[in-house]
């Protein structure tokens, strides 16, 4: 038999889940109420409602306890199946922060060492830098020691009267020497 009140209701429920953004479209929606049977017939309706007046019989109350407490023990086995789970990821947890505090304290000791070889390299290339600058004076203070004698050693204009002659530049030796051609000056 067609229900009207039945499709008036699964019509609201799947613009409900449309607008709801839980189905994409109308036809996505009347399948999720359908799959889930959401929307119930008058008959299912009273059907439902006849079924808990029987629940409330003396008769089914008892077999109502003997159900509550079969879902309660069921409840209490799944609660605990829970907290074990809740137990193992917590242990699994602790092992994973247990290697993980491991692994920073290697790269601890390995960022310690590199900045100890890196100290005694830094020392080792001052020592060097030292020395170069050291050598570097020291050309340079030989280098002004030569310019040095250079200047003292100024030629002079040499007149009629033999002002501004080195003696040296007449020895006998060099005189000698220049007259075979060994002596390029």
């Amino acid at each position: 038999m067609f229900d009207v009140s039945r499709l008036q209701d699964t019509s609201n429920l799947a613009k409900e889940l449309v607008e709801k953004g839980i189905a994409k479209d109308f036809d996505e929606a009347l399948k999720i109420i359908e799959s889930n049977n959401m929307v119930k017939s008058n008959e299912e309706l009273k059907a439902i409602k006849e079924e808990r007046e029987e629940k409330q019989s003396p008769v089914n109350a008892k077999k109502e306890t003997d159900k509550q407490s079969k879902e309660d023990v069921k409840e209490k086995m799944q609660s605990q199946k829970v907290q074990s789970q809740k137990d193992e990821g917590d242990n699994k947890i602790e092992s994973g922060l247990g290697e993980l505090q491991d692994k920073i304290s290697q790269l601890k000791n390995l960022l310690e060492k590199y900045i100890q070889q890196n100290d005694k390299n830094l020392q080792e290339l001052d020592e060097r830098l030292r020395k170069l600058e050291n050598k570097s004076q020291s050309n340079q203070e030989f280098q002004q020691k030569i310019q040095q004698q250079e200047k003292k050693k100024p030629q002079k204009n040499v007149t009629g009267a033999g002002e501004g002659l080195n003696p040296d530049d007449f020895a006998v030796d060099k005189i000698f020497n220049n007259s075979n051609g060994r002596l390029d000056k």
